[in-house]
This record gives C-alpha cells, structure tokens and sequence, in this order.
C-alpha cells in the first residue's frame, strides 16, 4: 500500500478514534446545582459541594440523612461502588470478560457475598435504617443518572447498566476490607512451608523473637543499615497528642491509616448534618457512615493491629456412610456443602463452572 495513502488511513482513524473518545468524554455529569423532586426522601434535604469538591449534607432526620449520603455519593462514585460489588461478589467477569475469571473464582471461595448475606437478617436495627436509607440514595441516584444520560463513562465503554442497589452490597463492600486488613492465613502458609523446607526447629528460628537473654544491640551504625531493608515502609498508624501539650488545650489525633493506593481511592470525604446526628471525614465508597473523621465531642481513626484472626486446617477428604463427601476431623467425620457456582464470562456462551466445598 502506498505510503501516502497508509499515513492518511492512520490518520484518519486516529482521529476518528479521538473524536469518539472526546464525543464520550463531553456526555452530561450530574448537575451541582438547583432543585431535584425525587421519590423517597420524607423532607428537604440539602446537598452544597464546597471548592475542593466535599459534598456537605443537611437533613431534617437521620433517615433522610443517609437517603442524601447515598445519593450524593453514587453521583460522584458509581462506578467504583458498581466495581467494588462486583468484586466481593465474584461477578467481575460479567462486565470485563476473561481477563477477571480467576479473580472471580477466588471470590466465589473466599464468599464475601454469602457472608453478607448470611449477616443482614442479624443486623441491628438502626445499622439497618442507615443501610437501607443509603441504598434508597443510592438507587435515587441511578435512577436520576439514567434519565438524564449522566451515567458515568465507564458503563458506556464496558456496555453495561447498574443494577439497583441493596444493603447487602454495602455489608460484601466492608468485608473486602477486612480481608484485605487480615493476612494471617498467609503468614501461616508461609511458616508452614518454611517447617516443610527447612524443620520445624530451623522454621522456628526464623520467627524468633526478642529473649531477656539476649538484649537487642542498639548500634547508631545498625540504625542507619536498617535502612536499607526497611522495605517500602508500609505500617498503619494513630498518634494521640495529649492534651497538656497542645496549644489548644485539646488532644489531638494523627490517623495514618496505610492502604493500597487507588484512584480513585477508596475514600469519599463528606459533611454529615441533622439533628442528632453531626459527623464529618472519610466514608467508604458504597458504605453509609463514616468510618474515619469527628464530631462536635471528639475524633476518631483506624489503624489495622494484624492480629491473628484466621486459621488454616488440613483436613482429611473422606466419603461418608451414604456415599457423598465428608471430611475427617479427629475422629469426627463431617458433611461438606458443595456450590457448584456458575461465573457468567462477557463473550463467552456458557458460564464458566466453579465448584466451592464449604465444611
């Protein structure tokens, strides 16, 4: 093909494919301003949106309170909801094709959805309220978005529409957290395969911990080596400053909470206002509430401890009595449920078969 005529196909296509993106980009984002009538809110609710993008929230109750949250916060972070529910669902694939299969599977076992599922009929009651106000919201939102043709640009290019919102997405949503703030299981995966490589003895050195025996040698030399194996630095942290050190005459609280960085991160900072209810600071994405901020009495953080909240079994597979599968446990022999799971894949016919045995 001539070369000329190569250059300007390019060209052309390049542009093409510019003024699509550019086409997708200028498609309407949900108005800032002026009045909304929406079902579902009992009284007026006021949402202003401060110069650096904070949304302040007032309500006449707590109800409408968490009805405008929700709304406010699906209007900036749909997508991310829709993505982080997907996630703890296993459902990723559904949207993204194969690329996300194995990340499903893992999910489908791990059962952050059924886990949530199990907890919402045991929920308390105001919990409750909050999430089902916040789901309300939320719907509120896609709804209103959908109308307008104001859906984030994300479902344009990935070809799909939300589904309504409900308060089990916010609980599979929490849960991701603390999966991802619990790694105990991999600690004990890795003693266990040091014991398999090395000994038990020689494993257990390698965990060794200060003795009164052996004081720790404090070097000015050694402090600055350390420094070379302190690898990325990673540690969550709170600082407390008393009170008759500050100028204030106050306590103050430094939360350093370390996290996977995410854009956009997994943090929605809001102003929440009735009533009986004043709170202010981070919320997280698709869950009513916040999680790290103050109120008019005091402030709060959250630092993960690493405590050691799972536990591994090696278990024996054996059949039971009537032929279906059991595992022994000393000298129990217990059933096993089975889930024959089925992972919906984009552009494949048939859903990719995942079997998870529960005991």
């Amino acid at each position: 093909m001539n070369k000329r005529i190569l250059f300007a196909l390019t060209s052309s296509l390049m542009a093409t494919a510019l003024a699509g993106t550019w086409q997708l980009l200028q498609r309407p984002v949900p108005a800032k301003t002026g009045t909304l009538h929406l079902r579902g809110v009992g009284s007026r609710v006021e949402i202003l949106t401060d110069e650096r993008g904070i949304p302040h929230v007032y309500a006449a109750n707590e109800a409408d309170l968490f009805w405008a949250q929700g709304f406010a916060m699906a209007r900036e972070r749909l997508f991310q909801m829709d993505f982080y529910r997907r996630f703890s669902a296993g459902r990723l694939s559904e949207v993204a094709g194969e690329a996300t299969v194995e990340i499903d599977r893992w999910q489908r076992m791990f059962g952050l959805r059924r886990s949530a599922e199990k907890a919402w009929p045991h929920t308390g009651e105001s919990a409750r309220e909050a999430l089902l106000s916040f789901s309300a919201g939320v719907n509120a939102a896609i709804k209103e978005m959908r109308a307008h043709g104001a859906l984030p640009v994300e479902f344009r290019v990935l070809g799909y529409t939300p589904e309504r919102w409900t308060p089990v997405d916010s609980l599979a949503i929490l849960r991701i957290m603390a999966l991802a703030l619990s790694v105990g299981w991999e600690a004990d995966l890795l003693r266990e395969g040091l014991v398999t490589l090395l000994g038990e003895e020689a494993a257990e050195k390698s965990f060794a911990l200060p003795h009164p025996a052996f004081p720790p040698i404090n070097s000015p030399g050694l402090s600055e080596a350390s420094r070379l194996a302190s690898g990325a630095g990673a540690g969550s942290n709170s600082w407390i400053v008393d009170a008759s050190r500050t100028e204030t005459g106050f306590p103050l609280l430094a939360n350093d909470p370390h996290l996977a960085l995410r854009l956009p991160t997994i943090w929605f900072v809001q102003h929440l206002e009735c009533p009986t209810l004043k709170v202010a600071g981070c919320a997280m994405a698709g869950v009513p509430g916040i999680i790290l901020g103050h109120n008019e009495h005091g402030a709060w953080g959250a630092t993960s401890g690493y405590a050691d909240v799972q536990d591994l079994y090696i278990e024996e597979r054996v059949e039971s009595a009537d032929g279906s599968l059991a595992f022994r446990w000393g000298d129990m022999v217990l059933p096993a449920t089975i889930l024959e799971e089925r992972i919906s894949v984009k552009g494949l016919a048939q859903p990719v078969a995942q079997r998870v045995v529960l005991t």
